[in-house]
């Protein structure tokens, strides 16, 4: 559980941050700046500006409660649901910025076509400044036989092998979270 801890001790501006204290609501435009548009930025009211907070992760208390899980886990046959989870945490970052370019409305696809699209205009300019004919089936044929393009199709096709062994991984990860539950429900009706 993460804790927001607050140094009473720094309630004032600080000029080496520059930045004034975040729940002083005297100033409007403190917690949201203008943005491009010289509008307010559009948000809850929690202060943007945190600097001088420190954000600290509290060691986990050991209750009967959670000692009472891990027994019902261990007696039912079933992996620590706290492992499992701490195994997705591990590979969270990755993966994400990974779906972002390769998954669902990843951004790949919009790369690659304007990675061509730079390659094609370049062959374009080229050809043109040797006074050859250009046509643009021509150009799309070159612009997709370009070393260049291939060799960026090559690093995000190992990318791509990446996410989705990623993806394999959490889903193994859920499958035996998923189990691990089956097995404690089984348990409690049979007990």
């Amino acid at each position: 559980m993460s804790l927001i801890v607050k140094d009473p001790a720094m309630q004032s501006d600080h000029p080496w941050l520059n930045q004034p204290d975040p729940y002083d609501h005297t100033d409007p435009h403190a917690l949201c700046p203008p943005n491009i548009g010289g509008n307010q930025s559009i948000g809850t009211e929690r202060p943007v500006r945190i600097a001088h907070e420190t954000v600290r992760t509290k060691a986990p208390e050991r209750t009967e409660q959670k000692q009472a899980t891990e027994d019902a886990e261990t007696s039912a046959g079933a992996e620590p649901l706290d492992e499992l989870l701490a195994e997705l945490d591990h590979t969270e970052g990755e993966w994400a910025s990974l779906g972002a370019l390769y998954g669902p409305g990843g951004t790949f696809d919009h790369l690659r076509k304007a990675r061509l699209s730079v390659i094609a205009l370049s062959i374009r300019d080229e050809r043109v400044a040797k006074g050859e004919k250009v046509t643009d089936g021509l150009v799309e044929t070159l612009a997709h036989a370009d070393s260049a393009y291939i060799a960026f199709l090559d690093g995000h096709t190992i990318a791509r092998a990446r996410y989705l062994e990623l993806c394999a991984k959490r889903d193994g990860i859920m499958a035996r979270v998923n189990r691990g539950q089956a097995l404690i429900r089984y348990a409690a009706r049979a007990a």
